[in-house]
């Protein structure tokens, strides 16, 4: 077991910077909720940690925190060669040099697990390899994601503790994005990328928020690749949309459509359309076939007729599927009360839709992006345990403008 005294000593220092820094808060809500807010998060991030050592066998997390105190280990011995192994490209060609953490390590060849890996190795650097204190900073860089989104959506509902309330709706998403794991860094750079684009539809381009802008869609693609491919179609289509009045989300339904009609038929990577990626990706997840809460997945064509096909069959996986699932275990029952809360939010948002919603881009993008992540992790994740952490990104995005209702901004 970490040391205790480190992690609560980075909670206690992190919690006063909200409290006296006016930049790590949001207005509208008072510090205590901000501070309490993180404190929640610093503690949940501990128990990802020890419920990921004592549930499910270790998994990534701490593979990610090995790996990252390999690359640490070498600070003292050759400090080039820590500043190579983590700041350095990774994937490439490996030297000599290298070759005995490289082959130690786990992840080297690849980028988004390997960006985890050099967080914690930069992580050591203050916490000289406490995984609880490094539990406490990936923590508050998701702390700073949501507030990143709070500050987003503000301007435009009018309700700030609805704004506030609709990010941690879902009890699920709190925890899986407060640990040492990919979910909590691309909340920050996601939330980072909204942010950027929110400010210069309210206020205009600026250098600094396009800055924001590149550097959230940057760390998303090291972190999660395929978020950027959902994220750029709408982002282009919230640049366009001010150009017109009324219709914004004809503009959103028009330019995703053909981006599905481009990713289709145009080769993008290895020779490969955007729908061969996702069947293979499928096919990928399906050979694990780990886990006892598997749920079979139809065979998909690289075609947008095939994908019409399993879209239904997607949201069946997300919406349906959970409460299927046979277990006596009280971690089971857990997720089904979460699940069902998550539905009871999502049709309660659906029904509550008005046209304010409809005409603003910030929150359109928003709404479509976390459908469209829901409808992909449908089609290619076979198992209710992993879909329940990958959607995590995607929940609190689609739910807030859901639950704005009648609060959005004329």
């Amino acid at each position: 077991m970490p040391s205790i005294l480190l992690p609560i000593l980075y909670t206690l220092l992190l919690v006063i910077l909200v409290w006296r820094v006016k930049l790590f808060r949001g207005e509208g809500i008072p510090a205590w909720v901000w501070m309490a807010l993180l404190a929640v998060k610093c503690i949940l991030g501990i128990l990802y940690i020890e419920a990921h050592t004592n549930l499910y066998n270790g998994g990534d997390t701490l593979r990610y925190l090995r790996d990252g105190k390999i690359i640490f280990s070498t600070l003292t011995e050759d400090p080039l060669k820590y500043l190579r192994l983590a700041f350095g490209p990774n994937g490439t060609e490996i030297t000599p040099w290298i070759t005995p953490q490289v082959d130690a390590m786990g992840y080297f060849t690849d980028t988004s697990a390997y960006t985890v890996v050099r967080f914690n190795a930069i992580a050591n650097l203050f916490t000289w390899g406490n995984s609880w204190a490094n539990a406490v900073l990936m923590a508050f860089l998701s702390y700073c994601g949501i507030l990143l989104s709070y500050k987003t959506f503000k301007p435009l509902i009018s309700n700030h503790w609805l704004v506030l309330g609709a990010l941690l709706a879902v009890p699920s998403v709190l925890f899986w994005t407060s640990g040492i794991h990919k979910e909590a860094m691309a909340l920050f750079t996601v939330s980072l990328t909204l942010y950027g684009m929110s400010r210069i539809y309210l206020v205009g381009w600026l250098p600094k928020y396009m800055l924001w802008v590149l550097l959230g869609l940057a760390g998303t693609f090291l972190i999660r690749d395929f978020l950027v491919l959902l994220l750029l179609p709408l982002l282009f289509a919230q640049i366009l949309s001010p150009v017109f009045d009324t219709g914004r989300i004809n503009i959103y339904l028009a330019i995703i459509a053909f981006t599905l009609i481009v990713g289709s038929y145009v080769p993008l990577n290895n020779n490969q359309t955007v729908l061969s990626q996702i069947i293979n990706k499928q096919q990928q997840f399906t050979a694990l076939s780990a886990g006892n809460s598997n749920i079979p997945l139809p065979a998909m064509e690289p075609s947008l007729i095939g994908l019409a096909k399993n879209v239904p069959h997607a949201l069946y996986n997300q919406i349906i599927a959970p409460f299927g699932l046979s277990s006596g275990s009280y971690v089971h029952w857990l997720a089904i009360i979460d699940h069902a809360w998550f539905l009871l939010l999502f049709v309660f948002g659906l029904v509550s839709i008005r046209k304010p919603l409809l005409e603003k881009p910030p929150l359109l993008t928003a709404l479509f992006f976390g459908l469209m992540l829901l409808v992909l992790i449908g089609l290619i994740v076979p198992n209710v345990g992993a879909i329940f952490r990958y959607r995590s990104l995607a929940i609190p995005f689609m739910l807030l403008p859901l639950l704005a209702g009648r609060k959005v901004m004329e």
